[in-house]
C-alpha cells in the first residue's frame, strides 16, 4: 500500500497536487477502486473528482475516467461510511450505515451524560446558567459545552490529569482578562448597590424629566430594587443592564453613579465564584 499525506496551507495548490498524483497513479495502471483520497468538505471532494476526470479525458484515458466513480473520494465521515458498507461482513456490522445527524449526536450524548448526572449537579448547572444569564440565549445548552470539551479530550487522548490542569488554567486565563479583585465581600457589594438604587430612584422620581423612556426606566429600577431586597442578590445580567441604563437626557446625571458602580460587577467576588464554578462543573462532568 502506498500512503501519501499532503499538508499545505490554503491556496497553496493542494487540489492541483492531489489531481496530479491521482492521474499519475491511474496512468501507471492502478485501479480506481484502489485509490482513497480524503478532503475536508464535500465541495472539495466533488471538485477533486471532477478535476481528475477532466484531466484523464484530456490524456485520452477514457476507461479510467469512467471507472473513477469506483475511487473512494470524499470527507473523512463519508469515506468511513463507504468503507464500513464495503467491508460490513468483515467488521461484523450491518451494511446499513449512516452518519448520525448533529442533533441526534447531542441526544445520544445527553443520554450517556445522564448516567453521571445527579439531581444536585443538574440543579447547580441550572442555577449557574440562570445567574450568568446564559439561559437568555435560546441556542445555549450547557450540555453542548460538556460534549464539545469531551470530544476534544477524546480526540487528543487527554488524561484526567491533563483536564484537571486545563480546568485550573481556564479560570486563571479568565481572571487575567478582568484584573485583580477588590477586597470587599459580596454582601458589601450588594448593600452598596441597594443604596445606590434607592438614591437613583429618588432622584429620577423627583426631577422634571417626564419622558416615556425615563418613566419606563424608573419602573424597571424599582422592580430591580424589589428583587434585590427579596433575594438579596441580582443576576449578572441585571448588573450588566444597570451598567447601561437607557434614560432621558435630563436624567443622565442622576444615574451616573449607579451605572458606574454596576460596571464594577466583574470585581464582585460572587461573579468570579460563579464563573469558576461553571468552568469547574463543565470540566468535572467531562472527566466523569
Amino acid at each position: 500500500m502506498n500512503l501519501k499525506i499532503i499538508s499545505a496551507g490554503a491556496g497553496s495548490g493542494k487540489t492541483y497536487r492531489l489531481t496530479s498524483e491521482m492521474v499519475s497513479l491511474l496512468q501507471q495502471g492502478v485501479r480506481a477502486s484502489g485509490i482513497i483520497a480524503t478532503t475536508f468538505t464535500k465541495k472539495a471532494a466533488a471538485e477533486l473528482q471532477e478535476r481528475v476526470r477532466v484531466k484523464l479525458l484530456q490524456e485520452g484515458l477514457v476507461t479510467q475516467a469512467e471507472e473513477l466513480t469506483n475511487a473512494l473520494i470524499g470527507t473523512v465521515h463519508s469515506l468511513g461510511v463507504k468503507l464500513l458498507q464495503r467491508f460490513a461482513y468483515e467488521a461484523g456490522v450491518s451494511p446499513a450505515v449512516t452518519i448520525i445527524a448533529d442533533e441526534d449526536q447531542q441526544i445520544l450524548f445527553n443520554q450517556s451524560l445522564a448516567t453521571v448526572l445527579t439531581e444536585e449537579r443538574v440543579e447547580i448547572m441550572t442555577q449557574l446558567c440562570e445567574r450568568l444569564g446564559l439561559n437568555d440565549n435560546d441556542y445555549f445548552d450547557w450540555r453542548s459545552e460538556v460534549r464539545q470539551l469531551t470530544e476534544v479530550a477524546r480526540a487528543n487522548d487527554f488524561s484526567p490529569e491533563v483536564l484537571q490542569k486545563s480546568k485550573v488554567l481556564s479560570f486563571e486565563s479568565f481572571e487575567q482578562l478582568i484584573g485583580t479583585p477588590v477586597a470587599a465581600s459580596g454582601e458589601v457589594f450588594n448593600t452598596q448597590l441597594s443604596q445606590l438604587l434607592e438614591e437613583t430612584i429618588d432622584r429620577v422620581g423627583n426631577n422634571e424629566d417626564a419622558t416615556k423612556v425615563t418613566s419606563e426606566t424608573l419602573k424597571a429600577l424599582q422592580a430591580i430594587l424589589r428583587e434585590l431586597r427579596l433575594r438579596g442578590e441580582l443576576s449578572w445580567r441585571q448588573w450588566a443592564k444597570l451598567s447601561k441604563i437607557q434614560i432621558g437626557a435630563k436624567s443622565r446625571g442622576d444615574v451616573e453613579d449607579l451605572s458606574a458602580f454596576a460596571r464594577t460587577h466583574d470585581q464582585h467576588p460572587d461573579f468570579r465564584g460563579d464563573i469558576k464554578a461553571f468552568i469547574d462543573a463543565v470540566f468535572d462532568l467531562s472527566i466523569s
